[in-house]
């Protein structure tokens, strides 16, 4: 008996910790921005630090991303479309004193998208644009940007039409139902009522 109540208080123990920390996460602020992304090997994506005054290599390629973070942006979710020059790239010829940069921009998932807007289907392309070129340039040849006072790209295609790394609520639907918690507590309902049957089973037979 003492073992099964341990099993319980150690589950008990583990929703508790659970509830917590997904309440924690749930109340940092969460902002809605486009984070910025490159790629140097065409497999993997990084989060730029710099932002696009960088200059990007010829045959790199260059990420934009409409996503939710909280206050560090390095904890943005990553990019997902892949990052491939070749693919991309494959039917722009090189020019001396050019450069070829592929650009890809996701605009993001749905539940993202600010009120009254969805969010466009991602772009694909191939910049050609001097070697001297940053990331602004890049951007700016294959879509139209809006940008802040001091350079922020706060919009690409009108997406958002307004606004600039604003704070991001999800609602209740968006959020969803923490199934992981429900499936554990419902486990811990039936093992509580099994032990309880046990129990006094037990005592009517040492009654008799």
């Amino acid at each position: 008996m003492k073992k099964y109540l341990s099993l319980v208080v150690v589950l008990s123990v583990t929703i508790v910790a659970l509830s917590t920390s997904t309440s924690v996460q749930a109340s940092g602020d969460l902002y809605r921005y486009w984070s910025y992304w490159n790629s140097q090997d065409s497999i993997s994506w990084s989060y730029s630090n710099q932002g696009a005054t960088r200059i990007p290599a010829d045959g790199s390629v260059e990420g934009w991303y409409f996503s939710v973070t909280n206050t560090s942006p390095q904890a943005a979710e990553a990019i997902t479309i892949r990052a491939d020059f070749s693919e991309y790239c494959k039917e722009t010829k090189a020019v001396g004193g050019m450069k070829r940069v592929a650009v890809v921009v996701d605009f993001g998932k749905e539940s993202y998208a600010p009120t009254g807007q969805s969010p466009a289907k991602p772009i694909v392309d191939c910049a050609l644009v001097p070697v001297s070129a940053n990331g602004y340039d890049v951007i700016n040849e294959v879509a139209k940007i809006r940008t802040d006072s001091v350079g922020f790209i706060c919009g690409i295609n009108s997406y958002p039409k307004e606004g600039c790394g604003e704070k991001f609520t999800p609602s209740a639907a968006v959020e969803g139902p923490n199934w992981g918690i429900r499936i554990l507590n419902f486990g811990l309902s039936v093992i509580l009522l099994v032990l309880v049957y046990r129990r006094i089973a037990a005592r009517r037979k040492e009654e008799l």
